[in-house]
């Protein structure tokens, strides 16, 4: 062999490397989204609101006109409601202290009114907008996900 073949070699044995590597990282993300998503609908099947959290999110809607809107912005998060048929609270997630910003946004649902439970039948999904608050060792960035006492 030459050294032109032994580098064309080398490329392609690269090029494919790399391409396996791409494949094998999109692949794992959407692993968790379909177990996240799977997680959402079997709460949603199974849950209803407390009477108190029926009120609460009578006042919610109402305060929307029954339409999607805006709930709460901080620097660390929004929070809104999605009107049905996707019928929902989301809380998107911008800080990098994802655990603090969860806890922060259930906090602030459970002053409104709802309980814990409420949350998780309503329900509430978390979406992380911030590529900074991306765990090394969990992948949610742009994944929803229940609290993480739901599941």
């Amino acid at each position: 062999m030459n050294k032109k073949q032994i580098i064309i070699l080398i490329s392609v044995i690269l090029v494919l490397t790399l391409i396996l590597a791409i494949f094998y990282l999109l692949r794992i993300p959407q692993g968790q989204l379909e177990k996240n998503v799977e997680a959402i609908i079997s709460v949603q099947e199974r849950g209803a609101l407390s009477e108190g959290g029926e009120v609460t999110k009578k006042n919610i809607v109402d305060s929307l006109g029954g339409k999607t809107g805006v709930l709460l912005i901080t620097d660390s998060m929004e929070i809104g409601y999605l009107d049905p048929p996707d019928e929902r609270i989301m809380v998107f997630v911008l800080d990098k202290d994802v655990e603090k910003t969860e806890s922060d946004a259930i906090n602030w649902l459970l002053s409104r009114g709802f309980s814990k439970e409420d949350l998780c039948n309503f329900p509430v999904i978390f979406s992380i907008d911030n590529p900074e608050a991306q765990p090394e060792e969990e992948y949610k960035l742009s994944t929803n996900y229940l609290p993480p006492y739901c599941l």
